[in-house]
């Protein structure tokens, strides 16, 4: 299998996002590379409690420690494995009485991810750093060791930021023309913070109403030669378009799902039927 990762890029235009979006932005890519999609919406859970009169819905929010998790199994729907096949993977394993919360995770201690090792250097559209990885063996083989952080402010609404490997320059990138800028923004609408502690994340937010629109604060960042992750926490639930992908409605489900983003025009039915072609 041919070594291909594609560079991970995402664009925010105006008040709204483009095409890709939100929570965990798990892999873009070809050739092998793991392509999912998980939506962790801001959203409260109800749990049940006997009552005389019957069942009273009483509100019992997430804890906020829970609500951020991120599964380190997303090939597994329960997102809760074995105990032992969990920590092989080296995640952390922890049950929850909320349904849907993952009980294998990526750790929250700040041990996986990446760190600022130098930066920010001034470019000609915006600002580039270096990140170094925190351990070499990620959820699907070794992370990258090197990455390079890029965000461009392309125009006053529009706002690109980019992963690439910053040791190999013959990494696969999609051959596809993106929108380019002569100069840099001057009067952002958005504004970028980037945050230096171990771990690496970053943020975007909205000047005129100082609203969170991005931010990578859950972790979980992976960068590996099939698998590709990073994680955000959503501003709001009501997210839609994202990708190749089958879906019961039109509004995604922000409830711990999992989404594939196909890199082909057509994803796979659901009816489990596969097309024959005979010579």
């Amino acid at each position: 299998m041919n070594r291909s990762t594609e560079v991970f890029e995402i664009e925010f235009k105006g008040s709204r996002f483009s095409k890709k979006k939100r929570y965990l932005l798990t892999a873009l890519g070809v050739a092998g590379v793991v392509v999912v999609l998980v939506l962790i919406g801001f959203v409260s859970w109800y749990i049940g409690r006997s009552h005389s009169a019957g069942v009273v819905q009483t509100e019992e929010p997430i804890p906020i420690a829970q609500s951020t998790r991120i599964s380190c199994y997303p090939e597994d729907e329960s997102g809760r494995p074995g105990k032992e096949a969990c920590e092989n993977r080296g995640c952390t394993y922890e049950s929850s009485r909320f349904p849907a919360v993952p009980w294998c995770f990526f750790p929250q201690d700040g041990s996986y991810g990446y760190r600022v090792v130098s930066g920010p250097r001034t470019t000609d559209l915006g600002f580039t750093w270096l990140l170094g990885r925190k351990r070499e063996d990620g959820v699907y083989g070794r992370n990258v060791e090197n990455v390079t952080f890029d965000v461009e402010y392309l125009d006053n609404d529009l706002l690109r930021f980019k992963f690439d490997d910053a040791d190999d320059d013959s990494r696969f990138k999609v051959p596809l023309d993106v929108m380019t800028a002569g100069v840099r923004a001057t009067r952002p609408a958005y504004e970028v913070d980037v945050y230096s502690q171990d771990p690496f994340s970053f943020r975007v937010r909205r000047r005129s109403s100082a609203a969170v629109l991005w931010d990578t604060g859950p972790g979980g960042l992976t960068f590996s030669d099939q698998f590709l992750q990073i994680a955000t926490l959503l501003p709001t639930g009501d997210v839609y378009g994202l990708g190749e992908n089958t879906h019961q409605s039109f509004r995604h489900d922000t409830n711990f799902s999992s989404w594939p983003l196909f890199a082909r025009h057509q994803a796979s039915g659901s009816d489990k039927k596969h097309a024959v072609s005979l010579a």
